[in-house]
């Protein structure tokens, strides 16, 4: 089986003034590595600011309410359909000899149930999780 790498990414979040408000992190994938995916089958459709700009300028003639949406954590709500193996994350050996986590060892790794950040199929899988939403409405 292929074993993708894992990175974190991490942000500081700051203040327009530069004091540090929020720390972040998050555990991605390396999609880059993935090798057995064709470019055709990850193709999630996007908007064109053309058609969000003509869509804002018919709401004020008509009088139309519009409402801005921000999912968290957006891609881990969508469920994957493939096999994906990826490595533990870095640190986790040090919790192991720590002896705060028996049940995984070194040489474990995770399949993943949902997408996480970095896959190729993320954007595809979440746009199908979000249309089959939106119509089920």
């Amino acid at each position: 089986m292929k074993v993708l790498p894992g990175t974190w990414a991490f942000k500081i979040k700051q203040f327009p003034a530069g004091l540090i408000r929020k720390l972040k992190a998050r555990f991605c994938v390396m999609g880059n590595r993935q090798t057995d995916l064709d470019p055709f089958e990850c193709f999630a459709p996007i908007v064109s600011w053309t058609t969000v700009g003509l869509l804002l300028i018919l709401s004020i003639l008509l009088n139309l309410k519009s409402v801005q949406i921000d999912y968290t954590t957006a891609f881990c709500q969508a469920k994957i359909e493939e096999d994906v193996y990826v490595q533990l994350p870095r640190g986790w050996e040090t919790l192991n000899r720590m002896g705060l986590e028996e049940k995984f060892k070194s040489n474990h790794v995770l399949k993943l149930k949902r997408c996480l950040y970095g896959l190729r199929q993320s954007p595809k899988n979440f746009y199908e999780h979000l249309k089959e939403r939106l119509e089920s409405i």
